[in-house]
């Protein structure tokens, strides 16, 4: 059961980066200066 649930872990985590450079990408000016997304770029190095 375990590996079902890595599995969904790994999948939100390819989601969130995946999100992350297409909002990046089409407005880098809204998104680098936004505390939401400079707290997901935080959040998604804690696991690495």
């Amino acid at each position: 059961m375990h590996k079902l649930f890595k599995g969904f872990g790994v999948f939100g985590y390819i989601l969130n980066v995946t999100t992350g450079i297409m909002f990046l990408t089409t407005a880098p000016d809204q998104y680098l200066f936004n505390p939401a997304f400079q707290s997901k770029l935080l959040f998604m190095l804690v696991p690495v």
